[in-house]
């Protein structure tokens, strides 16, 4: 397991909070239904330590379209988030802040979410200052409808660079849609190497590199990166078959866009993600892999991964030099988006 990296600011807290005071999480419990009770209990306990007016600002409707929809990869000055700003909370708030995140995400998903704060951290101290806010405190957190172990409802978290949308029906919850990603992907902290991503790029290039050439003129559809389809703003959520078709793979290739797929659902708890996984393989053999740019690691490119139950992207950008320090990704459920299926 990657070392905590104890000395960015935001870790420190998580880490130190008697209420999160763990690094390792582990889901002891066998039903869905358990998970949900504890991050119910989670966000009670978040409202205690809060004051009214900030449960005010906390809560939204359920049916409240313009705050849902309030995420983006651009920082805040250019698009308002709602909720509970970080950077106004005391040390006990924000760790209960994180304990929402913890008893809803897996240990590996909590941790990409602090890696994205310290590097937009590490963004702030090397940047000039401008209009543009960078930063940990630049992160908002919000809940939409009353969280039940019954009715819909949904917890947002999310900044620049980070937006993780978890809406629960009952007992079922999905992560669609979620970006992540971030600027820089690699930076050190006191010492501490972090590299954004690090078990999702390299499965992305093991898969492209395992084709054979009549598998890659399929695969490849440009040799050119690509941004976002499907992210912030889009609502026409509609897989395209481009590429190669999950058929196309052999055995070992198809374990590999398997493993490929999971490195992104397993940011959530596993409990949930082995649900989502188990929809996913219902439909792989209408998924599509597709590639844009060069093959060779440590270049820049683009892949997608499209399905009826599954849609990823990887996007580098060019803004700020090195493509490969600016990345932009989306995960979405076409079929799920925003929890249209489990609260219908």
């Amino acid at each position: 397991m990657k070392k905590w990296i104890v000395a960015c600011a935001v870790l420190t807290l998580y880490l130190s909070s008697v209420a999160v005071a763990q690094a390792q999480q582990t889901f002891s419990e066998t039903t869905p239904k358990e998970v949900v009770a504890k991050i119910v209990q989670a966000t009670v306990d978040l409202q205690n330590e809060l004051s009214e007016s900030q449960n005010k600002a906390l809560y939204y409707d359920f049916k409240d379209d313009d705050q849902r929809e309030r995420w983006s990869n651009l920082p805040v000055t250019i698009v308002e988030r709602g909720g509970l700003r970080m950077g106004d909370l005391n040390e006990a708030q924000k760790a209960a802040v994180f304990k929402v995140l913890k008893a809803t995400l897996s240990e590996e998903g909590v941790q990409q979410v602090l890696e994205n704060m310290a590097a937009d951290e590490v963004l702030k101290n090397n940047s000039r200052r401008g209009m543009l806010m960078f930063g940990e405190d630049e992160y908002y957190f919000s809940i939409l409808g009353k969280p039940s172990s019954n009715g819909p409802w949904m917890w947002q978290f999310g900044g620049h660079h980070l937006a993780i949308n978890a809406t629960f029906s009952g007992e079922q919850v999905t992560l669609s849609p979620s970006l992540t990603g971030g600027q820089p992907m690699r930076f050190e902290v006191a010492g501490e190497n972090v590299s954004q991503l690090d078990k999702e790029i390299p499965a992305a290039y093991t898969l492209i590199q395992s084709l054979n050439s009549d598998q890659q003129k399929k695969a490849i559809v440009s040799s050119r990166t690509s941004d976002l389809r499907y992210g912030p703003g889009e609502s026409d959520i509609t897989p395209r078959k481009e590429g190669i078709v999950f058929g196309d793979l052999n055995s070992a290739q198809q374990n590999l866009m398997r493993k490929l797929i999971s490195r992104r659902i397993e940011i959530l708890n596993p409990v949930h993600a082995s649900i989502a996984m188990k929809k996913i393989e219902a439909s792989l053999s209408e998924t599509f892999f597709a590639w844009y740019g060069p093959i060779e690691e440590g270049r820049a490119a683009s892949f997608r991964v499209q399905g009826p139950n599954v849609v990823i992207e990887y996007c580098p950008q060019r803004m700020g030099g090195d493509a490969t320090q600016h990345i932009h990704a989306m995960y979405r459920d076409p079929s799920n988006d925003y929890g249209s299926e489990i609260t219908r």
